[in-house]
């Protein structure tokens, strides 16, 4: 293991001679083993780079029709003071197959949350009343666990970093489009995605 880049490409051209060598040897077996089996893949170079390559290039399923059948088991809730939000949220969960409840004040979903079971939550943080920080330990103190992504409008770092300290994994600040959240719904419900 290397502390950072430079200390591993150090080591990779180690034993290739002078500078002008190792610039052979990064275009010759590095660069040229990225795109087609060469003998760089009996070393593993060639191999594994290839693998980050597929794993890049592989399409994702962003298409209605895989939404609306892997929606359409979800119960989803969004939380936000913003009617706009909370429409466009359910207009576009719904038109892909999935079940949403809209709640506009941080109290209102916690009353719902105690009766109904969610897939996952889409939540802001600035709400009057019971705000984003205040359900989180809510949920948590009441070993609520359903994933959560945070849509907000703040960017402070230290605010981001206080929801990630509480378990949330997904943020998406404001305004987004709903090709990003249905990404970060399967990002946060399939990891493999």
């Amino acid at each position: 293991m290397v502390s950072n880049l430079k200390y591993a490409m150090d080591d990779l051209l180690a034993d290739s001679g002078d500078d002008s060598s190792k610039a052979e040897f990064i275009s010759d077996k590095l660069l040229a083993g990225m795109g087609a089996a060469e003998p760089a893949q009996a070393s593993g170079v060639g191999e594994a780079m290839q693998l980050r390559f597929d794993a890049e290039t592989k399409p994702k399923k962003l298409d209605p029709e895989y939404f609306k059948e892997y929606l359409q088991s979800l119960k989803i809730a969004a939380v936000d003071d913003d009617i706009t939000i909370l429409e466009f949220i359910g207009m576009g969960f719904r038109q892909a197959g999935g079940e949403v409840y809209t709640y506009a004040s941080g109290s209102d979903f916690l009353a719902a949350v105690e009766r109904e079971k969610f897939d996952l939550v889409f939540m802001d943080l600035m709400m009057p009343g019971i705000d984003g920080f205040a359900i989180l330990d809510s949920l948590k103190g009441n070993n609520i666990q359903v994933p959560v992504i945070v849509l907000s409008s703040i960017t402070q770092r230290d605010v981001i970093l206080r929801v990630f300290r509480q378990g949330i994994k997904s943020y998406v600040t404001k305004p987004f489009d709903i090709k990003t959240l249905f990404t970060k719904v399967l990002e946060t419900l399939q990891p493999e995605f």
